[in-house]
């Protein structure tokens, strides 16, 4: 059985413990986000996914290298609304707060 892990992305990048953690090596917290889930192996199997939601819209110089995760922007919703679509549109929903 394979799992997907949806992150609200600015809730982590916003949290202060993900600040000192990783904002002295990257001043892009996207992006830091990203390699710190590819890094330390977060999905833990090849066979799980994630995707992250972040709010509103990427920015111009915003680019995804990352194969094995999916980062989506909800645009004109919030992050919240668009994951709960997803959630709601899955077959077999577990949900961890």
């Amino acid at each position: 059985m394979s799992l997907q892990f949806i992150i609200d992305g600015y809730n982590i990048i916003k949290h202060s413990r993900f600040i000192q953690l990783t904002h002295k090596k990257s001043p892009d917290a996207k992006s830091a986000l990203i390699e710190f889930i590819k890094f330390n192996k977060l999905c833990g199997s090849k066979n799980n996914s994630v995707l992250i939601v972040f709010d509103g819209y990427p920015d111009v110089s915003y680019h995804n290298s990352a194969e094995e995760l999916e980062v989506i922007f909800s645009r004109d919703e919030s992050a919240d609304s668009r994951i709960k679509k997803i959630v709601e549109k899955a077959k077999n929903p577990v949900i961890l707060w």
